[in-house]
């Protein structure tokens, strides 16, 4: 005879969005669900409807919860005991599991409902179900769910204070560096702040998953009624890069309209990358607040490479900043003022970027300061191969060099550079009589590339400018254009350059829509005041440097531009009228 079991009334809790429909069931080691009618296990298929397993749960709202709402049942747990087949109840040591589901049709189905959480584990102890861990018992106490959530915003505050203040030392520490007109710390400044962002990305994007997505107030907040659902931005995604109005002025200033804007484009594209995650993340929070795994998964994915990006962009202004020298002591110049007047006509206050005019910091001259490299020609020549007129492979021992340079030329379907992984670089090279390694060959190449760039053409040229790596594998940048003077080494490759890269000098009466477009879009260039040079045409048109020295001698011989400086670092402007009677 089966003794009687004392009543054991024990209440479970969750935490969910408010409006939803839920319920617990109760399952023992052997597949069997119990049967809240007639107190006993029984196996699926002889449950007459399975909404008799199911005890539908109670909501109210609750401030100290996450999601502001709890939904409870009262099981009494000595009903597991009071089975009308003794075969059929849970013997001394016999373990049940009650989860928790989310009803998403009319009826309870387990197998298409949302299983919430992880099971609590009960064990039959003398006819008393007892938690079989401490974990168990501890998600029975809905006090300390309540303590932990009160930890958690309390943590929560102290962060963003730290993240506020460390943001306001920032801004001090720019105020200062513009104020003394001093390009090299303005721009350390926007790479330190570019560089934190990225390493406290994914710890933000936790904040908002596991903390602020159950927050109904942070949650409502994104809830827009337009037709573009999801229009808000997370404010920590898409902030402000601290200094980075300030650099652009100050790189104006120094280096030209044509580098400011073109230093402005890739925090441009950066932050396009930086919207795109924060549509997603919005989507997220609005939709799952914080309780879909699968989706925090995608957008920690998102974040990494949003990580990656971020970091790469803050490499490359950390590159500009090495052009620049320290600040001399004692001496202030007039560069941060020309920063103010510009930052006033964008409506931002002269007091956070302006100073008062003082002699040059410092003189970036023509001939002394690098350029950055942002593309151009790659020519295969018989004994050499030159990127921008540079000589960066050549000689008897760099045979197995320009068989990977010859390699990562080729377009796949005459578009985008074909990239290898190192074990298809290895492969395909040393069919061709190569040897080494795909990591030696590279990180060769590149040393020698950026040599040569800095020493021949005065160019600065980062590790990963010319030759990409990464992701789908080694490839060249498709900021390069590539032509063979000579034929390939390698059998079956051909030159790789664009249609509009073939001369038609040759063909009398031929007219080239290509060339007019190209030579009204140097016009207009020059009319804005860039001062223009040969390889910025070729990179935004994507052609050989050949074609667009073409269109220049074609305007030049009709009097329209005149080219200015050394061949290295001049530039062509508009010819200057000339007065009349001269």
């Amino acid at each position: 005879m089966v003794k009687e079991a004392r009543k054991q009334l024990q209440r479970f809790f969750l935490h969910y969005p408010e409006g939803r429909c839920l319920y617990v069931s109760i399952v023992d080691a052997n597949g069997r669900h119990f049967d809240f009618g007639d107190n006993t296990f029984k196996l699926r298929r002889k449950l007459s409807r399975f909404s008799d397993v199911c005890l539908l749960a109670k909501g109210r709202p609750e401030p100290r919860a996450y999601h502001a709402y709890s939904y409870s049942v009262e099981i009494d747990l000595s009903l597991l005991l009071k089975g009308i087949d003794p075969d059929l109840i849970p013997t001394d040591d016999a373990s049940v599991r009650v989860s928790w589901w989310r009803q998403l049709g009319g009826e309870p189905d387990s197998s298409v409902d949302t299983l919430l959480c992880g099971p609590v584990a009960f064990k039959n102890v003398g006819g008393t179900f007892q938690p079989t861990s401490q974990a168990d018992a501890e998600r029975l106490d809905e006090s300390r769910a309540f303590a932990k959530r009160q930890a958690e915003e309390a943590e929560y505050n102290d962060y963003v204070q730290c993240e506020l203040d460390r943001q306001r030392a920032h801004e001090e520490n720019l105020h200062v560096a513009v104020h003394a007109g001093s390009a090299s710390s303005t721009l350390r400044l926007l790479t330190e702040d570019i560089r934190h962002w990225a390493g406290v990305l994914k710890r933000n994007l936790a904040w908002q998953v596991i903390y602020l997505a159950k927050v109904p107030e942070f949650v409502r907040a994104r809830q827009v009624t337009s037709e573009e659902p999801f229009a808000h931005h997370e404010p920590w995604v898409v902030r402000d890069w601290i200094g980075a109005l300030e650099a652009f002025y100050l790189l104006e200033f120094h280096k030209g309209q044509e580098f400011a804007e073109s230093f402005a484009a890739r925090l441009d594209q950066l932050n396009d990358d930086r919207v795109e995650f924060s549509h997603q993340l919005v989507g997220y929070t609005v939709r799952y607040r914080g309780e879909d795994m699968s989706g925090t998964v995608a957008l920690d994915e998102a974040a990494e490479e949003l990580a990656q990006r971020a970091l790469s962009v803050a490499d490359y202004v950390d590159v500009i900043a090495s052009q620049f020298a320290p600040t001399p002591r004692g001496v202030e110049p007039h560069a941060a003022e020309t920063a103010g007047k510009k930052g006033s006509e964008h409506g931002q206050s002269p007091n956070t970027i302006a100073a008062q005019p003082r002699q040059p910091m410092f003189q970036v001259g023509e001939e002394s300061a690098p350029e950055q490299f942002y593309g151009g020609e790659i020519v295969f020549y018989e004994d050499r191969v030159e990127i921008c007129d540079a000589n960066v492979c050549s000689g008897s021992r760099s045979r197995s060099r320009r068989i990977v340079l010859e390699l990562l030329s080729q377009r796949k379907d005459g578009k985008s550079f074909v990239a290898y992984s190192g074990e298809e670089l290895e492969t395909e090279a040393k069919k061709n009589g190569a040897k080494g390694t795909a990591v030696g060959w590279i990180r060769d190449l590149r040393k020698e590339i950026s040599e040569a760039l800095l020493s021949r053409a005065n160019i600065k040229a980062g590790s990963e400018d010319v030759i990409l790596s990464g992701g789908i594998g080694y490839r060249f940048s498709e900021r390069l254009t590539v032509r063979y003077d000579s034929p390939p080494r390698i059998a079956g490759i051909a030159d790789t350059a664009r249609p509009t890269d073939v001369p038609n000098d040759d063909v009398p009466n031929v007219p080239n829509d290509a060339g007019t477009r190209r030579q009204s879009w140097i016009r207009q260039q020059l009319a804005d005041g860039v001062r223009l040079k040969a390889r910025v045409v070729t990179a935004h048109f994507n052609c050989t440097k050949k074609t667009v020295q073409r269109d220049l001698n074609i305007l030049k011989d009709k009097g329209e531009i005149e080219f200015v400086g050394a061949p290295r670092t001049g530039y062509y402007r508009l010819r200057p009228p000339i007065a009349p009677g001269k």
